[in-house]
């Protein structure tokens, strides 16, 4: 979660540069969000494990049962957020671009950084 949300102030920094009092939210808001995809993996994960599976067939099984499911999350949140850069307030577009942009990154270390620090990790 700690290396989505700095992608997600690397992003920030490189495209909108500042931070507004509304856009300060960035990170309690993708806190409370982006956990879930990393929590979901994990569960089906350890289920996996649980019922006997390999490290191996584990992984390949919560990928295919699990990776569906959280990159629809992603997509559903993400758009919700775009949404909010329609308006009018800069403040408001900035937090929907930066949050929307968060949940893409906050899935792609879900499905990268978190099964490379399990394989790094395995005994």
């Amino acid at each position: 979660m700690m290396v989505g949300l700095s992608w997600t102030v690397g992003l920030l920094t490189l495209t909108i540069g500042h931070l507004s009092l509304i856009s300060i939210f960035v990170a309690p808001i993708l806190i409370g969000l982006a956990d879930d995809q990393a929590i979901s993996f994990l569960s089906r994960y350890e289920e996996e494990r649980d019922l006997g599976r390999s490290f191996s067939q584990a992984i390949h099984r919560t990928f295919t049962q699990a990776a569906p499911g959280l990159i629809a999350a992603a997509c559903t949140n993400a758009l919700a957020f775009y949404a909010m850069m329609l308006a009018d307030f800069r403040g408001v577009q900035e937090l929907g671009f930066i949050v929307g942009n968060g949940m893409w990154l906050s899935l792609l270390v879900t499905l990268t950084f978190l099964p490379a620090m399990l394989t790094s990790l395995r005994a």
